[in-house]
């Protein structure tokens, strides 16, 4: 599906001073802050672990709880 450029722009342009517009009223910033890179870091960490525990030759307790936590 293609629309024609001359009614986009003018809709994106207005989409995007209402973004501007919200996150500068709020005060906050439009690519997150260090919560949201801390919950990446947690995240990718728990699942490197469940995946790590798969490989060890022996399951200790804490690679069960970790793989049973992430299950899908």
């Amino acid at each position: 599906m293609k629309y024609a450029k001359s009614n986009n722009n003018q809709f994106f342009n207005g989409l995007k001073l209402n973004v501007e517009e919200y996150f500068s009223e709020r005060k906050i910033g439009k690519y997150g802050n260090y919560s949201i890179a801390f919950e990446g870091v947690v995240i990718m960490s728990v699942y490197l672990a469940s995946y790590v525990s798969i490989f060890r030759p022996s399951a200790s307790p804490l690679s069960l709880v970790i793989a049973y936590i992430t299950r899908a």
